[in-house]
Order: C-alpha cells, then structure tokens, then sequence
C-alpha cells in the first residue's frame, strides 16, 4: 500500500513536470514566431519633405519587393545614340551591308580609311580610334564599325598621343597631347543625307540614352521627373521631347501599358483602372484622392473644397511642407550634392522650386510677401498651410484654376 502511494505521487510528480516543460516550451515557441516590432518611421510632416521621394514612397505597392527593377539594372550612357536598326539600315542603302566591303570608303557603313594615325593624310577611321579594333574597317567586326560610326556622329574621340621626348624638345612642341575630335554627325553619309541636293534619304534616327531601350516602358518613374529615362521613354512612344514625365507623357505611357496588356504595377505611379488581380492583391485599396484634415480649411477660404482637397493630394499627398524642384533642361538631382533642405537655394541646377500643400512656385515672391504679410523673398511662409492656401486663393481669384494646369483641378476619370 506505501510503495503503491509513493509510485502514485512519482507520477503526479512526472505528469505535472511534463505539462510544466509543455508550457515553457509552448511559450518560447510563441515567442519565437511573435512578429518583431516595427521601428516607428519619420513623419513626413517634420521638416523640409522632397515632393520626389514622397512620390516614390507614396506609390509604395505590395507587389515592389518582388517586381525585378528593370531600371537599376540598366546602365544610363552619357550621350543618346542612334539604334543598331538605323546603321543597319544605313549599311543596307551604303553596302547591301556588306561589312567586309574594301576600299577607301570600306566597311558596311562606308568609314573613309587613309594612311594611320597620326599623319595629316589619315581617314575618318584614324580620327575617330578607328585603328584600335583594326587598320582599316572591313577588317573589324560590324559592332566595332558601329562603335566608331557612333564616335563620327555623336559622341567625338579623345586620345592621349606620346612624342618622342628628344623630337619633341626639339621642335619646341609638347612631349604628349590630347588629341579631340568633335562629333561631326550624320551628314556625311550619303546615304543619309544626299550632297548634291541637299536632302534627308532616311528618316531621322531615333536617339537612346539605354541600350535597351525597349525595356525603358517598364521602368519606375515618378510624376515630374526629369531625366534620360523619361527622354528615351518619349522617344520610344513617339512623343515630344523633353525629358519631363508631366501628365501628358504620363497618360500615353499608362495607355500604352494597357493596349498591351503589361502586367506589371510598379511600372509608373498609379494605374488608375488599369490594375488588374494579378498585379494587386484584392484586399488593398488604392489611395484615396483628397485632404480631409485640410478641406475645413479650404472651406473658411472660400475654395473649392472638392477641387482644392483633390489638388492638394495629387501636388503634395496632403504634407504641408512638401518641396517640389524644377530642374533646368538637361539638368536633373544627380547634378546637385546638397542636403534637400538647402538645395532648392544653392543648387545652380534648379530653376524654381515649388513649395507646400498646393506646391506654389517660387516665381510668386511679391505675391506670398503681399498676402502673408512677411519679408519679400522669404518663401519659407509657404510652408505653413495659412499662408499657401491663402495664396492660393488670390492665384485662384486671379486666373482660376489655369496656375494648378498639370490637373486643371479635376478629379480623374
């Protein structure tokens, strides 16, 4: 009767160790798979906000991390060049594209050759580094040929060139020199442009700054950015030109993303209606597009309010301190390395700079001093959300909805 009592309690004891263990085991288990706490991130609303990186933080999707980003992986050359389809092309109306083709004028492309660099009497060939891939072009690849036409007609050559240091010092010249030459276009290629009448015998090529710019329509841009993806972008869909991704460009690139049916979200900012259930998950929505926190304040200023909250959104995401700037042509961010807070004052590549809910232009200095009352060329007030709706209003009394023209203050279809 004791031992049987003694076994009784080791098994009490046993089972009560065991669910002991369980829970332990139970909970570090739950510990585990807990997932971690966020870090908080910076408001946007505390200081000076780039309206470009709140672009790119806004249009933020589910599908970002997995999309493969086409435009990190390309490679931004410095000039535009002309397509290997258009020297081709060339080849075909010079040679029947024969790249082996001998002679003076030799090469699939017809490159002058004559004598070697650097004599006076040397060839096109020679100028332009021709002599680096062969002596003469038909002994070089159709890609070297191409190489070189590339260096006649857009990008130029420069070499260092090594004297003989005893000649040199005796003639009184240098012992080494740069030799430069400059693009000279497409003119001399008869096939191109005629000499006798003046005439274009081929269509004017179409310039890339990507290699591969067919992939250019898949990149991620943001709304008024300025660079040479946009510009490869509005050749590709055959646009005017000028490297700025405004509303009009942005249209044709979401109508050409839909037409052929590009499965892809991150392709440009928002595809509004063009989202299909693959690209998006079904349970998120898209943004909605207005400024509740501000639209009480529109209405004692006597805007809009439907308007003007929609405006706001679409120039600013609703952040009262957001700064937008307009680059000079050809000029972009890359060519300013200042802090964002300083770089719309310093920065000789920025022509204006938009600032605020409403993103007033910095052209509007006698007008923010008259309406906020403060010292002319302080543009700072703009920031402050009294002050930029308040000049929004006298702009608005004062040619309508024509100073906000890249929405025209409509809602989108």
């Amino acid at each position: 009767m004791r031992r049987s009592h003694i076994r009784r309690t080791k098994e009490r004891t046993l089972d009560k160790a065991k669910r002991v263990f369980a829970i332990l085991l139970l909970s570090i288990v739950v510990i585990g798979t807990a997932p971690a706490k966020l870090s908080a991130s910076p408001s946007l609303g505390e200081g000076v906000v780039s309206r470009s990186a709140l672009d790119s933080r806004a249009w933020e999707t589910p599908t970002s991390s997995s999309n493969f980003d086409l435009r990190k992986s390309s490679t931004e050359r410095k000039h535009a060049y002309p397509t290997d389809e258009f020297w081709d092309k060339l080849a075909q109306c010079e040679t029947a594209q024969n790249w082996q083709n001998g002679g003076r004028w030799a090469g699939g492309l017809g490159i002058m050759n004559n004598s070697k660099f650097p004599k006076r009497e040397m060839g096109t060939w020679e100028r332009f580094g021709g002599e680096q891939f062969a002596p003469t072009p038909d002994k070089a690849t159709r890609e070297e040929q191409i190489i070189v036409a590339n260096r006649i007609a857009v990008e130029g050559y420069q070499q260092l060139v090594q004297r003989d240091p005893d000649w040199a010092r005796r003639q009184g010249v240098p012992a080494q020199y740069l030799w430069d030459q400059n693009p000279v276009g497409l003119g001399g290629w008869g096939c191109y442009k005629s000499k006798s009448s003046g005439k274009y015998r081929m269509d004017k090529p179409k310039m890339y700054y990507y290699e591969n710019y067919k992939d250019v329509v898949h990149f991620k841009f943001t709304m008024n950015e300025k660079s040479k993806a946009v510009h490869d972008l509005q050749v590709f869909l055959g646009l005017k030109v000028d490297s700025w991704y405004g509303p009009k460009t942005r249209q044709a690139h979401r109508k050409y993303i839909k037409k052929h049916n590009i499965q892809t979200y991150d392709t440009i900012p928002y595809l509004s209606g063009g989202v299909t259930a693959q690209s998006v998950s079904s349970n998120k929505t898209a943004p909605e597009k207005r400024c509740p926190k501000w639209e009480k304040m529109l209405k004692q200023y006597k805007l809009p309010v439907k308007d003007f909250s929609y405006i706001m959104w679409r120039e600013s995401r609703c952040i009262s301190k957001a700064i937008g700037w307009n680059y000079r042509k050809g000029m972009s961010h890359k060519d300013c390395n200042l802090a964002p807070a300083v770089q719309y004052k310093k920065c000789k590549a920025v022509k204006s700079y938009d600032s605020g809910l409403l993103q007033i232009n910095s052209s509007w200095v006698t007008v923010t001093a008259q309406v906020c009352k403060s010292k002319r060329g302080d543009m700072t007030v703009l920031l402050k959300p009294e002050c930029n709706i308040a000049v929004a209003l006298h702009l608005y009394n004062n040619g309508g909805m024509h100073h906000w023209k890249a929405t025209s203050g409509r809602y989108p279809e």
